[in-house]
């Protein structure tokens, strides 16, 4: 055996230890791309696994105890966000950021009020993550706030997408997502799609790639965008969907059913080179979880009469999506929510995985939402 040969299999032999996947589960293509991913990826500023309350060891898990508990590991981590690397903007990486908002509220506040001293705060990070695309959630359209947010990044008032959920108020104003394509780029096609709770996307009327908002028409939405970041000659297509907070899976896979039908109703879809769909999807993928909080969560479910299923994120996998922690063959965070668990995600789909890189992902930790906002650094070659 040549030396070459002998520092694949190390390296291939490291990436599989830092997988939460069984052997039966490893992709097909990832003995190709693992030498893509360099150690830089590795130096990641999360807890792979919080730990739980004490109170979450026989029963359901109380609010109160997982919500102190996620606001101290917040407090203890905020000093991590400085381990994030700048971003330089040359051309070469696109940083993509998802993050809910949370109504422009901090964790644990049971009534709405917006605060201007919040969505200040929320700004700060904002500009200080310097993204080029902001996947946004639970965002209340308050005009001000909004103006203020892109006065902040510098970006025209009149560029960004938001998709209000239909029925979907505080204090008299719209609540849904918010997409912001802060790089130059080249924008081909966007659509807004709203969920329907018994159709799919291809069962809806389309008008100039927007659904309408009518009353037959109840649900969550999201945004599609198709790009051409400037610096390359990729064209992407990146997905702001956020979930139904329900447990019932039945829904939430007319969702991304519905997504990704409205996705393929783009009439750049064979040209595509990556497909991102990020957001807030409000499901744990099973297999990332440990069994003390699997075993929390199904008792939750059965406390409120109801279940929770855990592999809904599946049917991404089996259109080819990935999860990107797993494209870039190391460990996810264990939680990216107060309830101490992981929610938020990016898949994507590559026509050929070894064009995409992802040189870093991070959790932005903060006390001004009830999630961390999650960073991507990736890189696209020819």
């Amino acid at each position: 055996m040549n030396y070459n040969t002998t520092a694949g299999l190390i390296l291939f032999s490291l990436c599989w230890l830092s997988l939460p996947l069984s052997a039966g589960s490893i992709y097909p293509w990832l003995a190709k791309t693992v030498t893509l991913h360099n150690d830089k990826t590795r130096n990641n500023n999360y807890e792979l696994n919080p730990r739980l309350p004490a109170d979450c060891s026989r029963g359901s898990c109380p609010k109160h105890s997982l919500m102190r508990a996620y606001q101290e590991l917040q407090f203890k981590s905020l000093e991590k966000n400085r381990g994030i690397p700048t971003h330089n903007k040359d051309g070469k990486t696109l940083r993509v950021v998802t993050y809910n908002v949370h109504f422009w509220q901090q964790a644990g506040i049971r009534y709405f009020s917006t605060s201007g001293n919040v969505a200040n705060e929320l700004i700060k990070e904002m500009v200080a993550m310097n993204a080029d695309v902001y996947l946004l959630q639970e965002v209340v359209f308050e005009q001000n706030i909004i103006h203020r947010l892109l006065r902040a990044l510098k970006m025209p008032e009149t560029a960004y997408y938001f998709c209000p959920e239909p029925d979907n108020f505080k204090n008299s104003l719209p609540v849904g997502n918010l997409t912001l394509v802060r790089k130059k780029a080249e924008h081909l096609y966007t659509s807004y799609y709203f969920y329907h709770p018994t159709a799919t996307g291809t069962d809806l009327p389309l008008r100039d790639g927007v659904v309408p908002d009518t009353s037959s028409l109840q649900g969550r939405c999201a945004i599609i965008n198709t790009i051409i970041p400037d610096g390359t000659d990729q064209l992407l297509q990146i997905v702001n969907i956020h979930l139904d907070h329900t447990d019932d899976s039945q829904l939430k896979t007319l969702q991304l059913e519905g997504t990704l039908n409205m996705m393929t109703a783009n009439p750049y879809y064979s040209e595509i080179s990556t497909h991102f769909i990020g957001g807030d999807l409000n499901t744990p993928m099973a297999r990332q979880l440990s069994e003390r909080k699997r075993l929390a969560l199904e008792l939750n479910a059965r406390s409120r009469n109801t279940t929770v299923d855990l592999h809904v994120l599946e049917l991404l996998e089996q259109h080819g999506y990935t999860d990107s922690f797993d494209h870039a063959c190391i460990a996810p965070p264990g939680a990216t929510v107060w309830s101490l668990i992981r929610i938020d995600y990016l898949f994507l789909k590559p026509r050929n995985h070894s064009n995409v890189c992802f040189t870093g992902q991070y959790l932005f930790h903060t006390l001004n939402s009830d999630h961390n906002a999650l960073v991507f650094d990736i890189q696209f070659t020819p």
